[in-house]
């Protein structure tokens, strides 16, 4: 990592009067910039980010090497690092997630604290996730913020692209397997978002994010000679009829108000011109905000109806392979009304949230307890969408963050 002033800062108001909780907020806004450009630079893809973890666990030693008087514990599991703080082992435990993984994208920004590691780049925000928890940690452990419960901070590993190598399974999912919501009495989540207004808080109570599922089909056909197609299957031409038949699955299936896409997303057959392929790969984008149950009946219907297209072509045969990925998010709509009512007491602007189809594996902790994920506006010129090279939030919304997190930690 490039060397930035970070971890243990003095608190100047131990010995003062108290600020309110913008101003502390507002005082992290250096830390967290400094903290999130680390980050940036060397980014590492799902279930690789050993140097990352290292980082934010030397930052929170950092953070509680004060003379305190409650208990920090600090926790590493397989999801991710764990630090709980105790202000009273009677109070109610709360959980604040951020993830820190990158994605396998070339970065094309021109950033002065662009990724150094060919291919691999922080897209979606998560190094910003994971420096405006840290920045809400350090008024804590300095004195200068006293939170009314305790609170479990979690920095968690491996949101992205679930079903796939080194890993098929998520860090949410793990943690959540690991019990990390054991005792806790609601969670939530902070994503930086590039579309949103920049400074505006979003969300909505209820289905929030969707199911974020892939299906493989892999065709297997006799092939042939290109002049004769009458004379054995073409694996092309199976691919085909399945798209046929998606293009209207999701409308006979399910009501007109329900979101949803079936998108093919990648094909692959053939190699020569004068080759019927005898075999094809197609992969399928599953995406409904359906609750987690109705979204595999849904891509069982979509399984059968395949193999009854597949099944019409002679010699022809295809292998399933359904990937669930993350399940729908849905939002406490009480945690939700109340979250809202903290940001807006405080002058923060507010805005509901359209149903979105993007996947995010916050929802496997909300599966077990009550809860809220929140979206932060970060939206800048020439800042490219999630997923995109061009990848690049405002920096001036950090604080906010933090004050979100701050909010949280001193509520009733």
């Amino acid at each position: 990592f490039r060397s930035y002033c970070l971890g243990k800062t003095e608190n100047k108001h131990q010995k003062g009067g108290s600020m309110n909780l913008t101003e502390v907020a507002q005082e992290q806004q250096e830390f967290v910039v400094n903290t999130r450009r680390v980050l940036h630079a060397d980014p590492q893809t799902r279930w690789m980010e050993d140097r990352a973890l290292s980082f934010i666990r030397q930052n929170v030693v950092n953070m509680i090497q004060l003379p305190l008087t409650n208990d920090w514990q600090i926790m590493e599991l397989k999801g991710g690092l764990v630090v709980d703080f105790i202000v009273d082992p009677k109070l109610p435990r709360v959980l604040f997630r951020a993830d820190m993984d990158a994605l396998p994208i070339q970065e094309e920004t021109g950033l002065s604290f662009a990724s150094e590691n060919p291919g691999v780049m922080h897209a979606c925000g998560h190094d910003c996730h994971t420096a405006m928890l840290l920045g809400a940690m350090q008024p804590i452990a300095n004195g200068s913020v006293k939170p009314k419960k305790n609170i479990r901070f979690v920095f968690q590993r491996a949101e992205e692209n679930p079903g796939t190598d080194p890993e098929p399974i998520s860090g949410g999912d793990m943690l959540v397997r690991e019990n990390v919501c054991e005792g806790i009495s609601s969670a939530h989540m902070l994503h930086i978002w590039a579309t949103g207004q920049r400074g505006v808080f979003s969300s909505r109570p209820g289905a929030m994010l969707g199911n974020s599922g892939r299906i493989k089909f892999f065709i297997k056909t006799t092939g042939g000679h290109a002049a004769l197609p009458n004379d054995g299957s073409n694996a092309l031409r199976v691919t085909h009829a399945i798209q046929n038949a998606m293009d209207s699955f999701a409308a006979r299936h399910l009501p007109p108000t329900e979101p949803a896409a079936l998108e093919p997303v990648i094909l692959n057959a053939g190699k020569a011109s004068n080759v019927m392929p005898a075999k094809a790969e197609l992969w399928y984008g599953c995406r409904t905000m359906l609750h987690r149950e109705r979204h595999a009946e849904f891509m069982d219907k979509i399984e059968n109806e395949v193999k009854a297209t597949v099944a019409r072509f002679p010699g022809a045969s295809v292998e399933v392979t359904k990937i669930m990925g993350h399940p729908a998010l849905l939002n406490d709509e009480e945690d939700f009304d109340r979250v809202r009512t903290l940001l807006e007491k405080t002058g923060e602007a507010v805005a509901i949230e359209p149903p979105l189809l993007g996947g995010e594996d916050f929802a496997y902790y909300l599966y077990r307890v009550p809860g809220s994920a929140w979206l932060l506006g970060a939206n800048q010129k020439g800042c490219g969408n999630h997923h995109t090279p061009t990848f690049n939030p405002s920096e001036d919304v950090f604080w906010k963050g933090v004050l979100f997190w701050l909010l949280l930690a001193t509520s009733d």
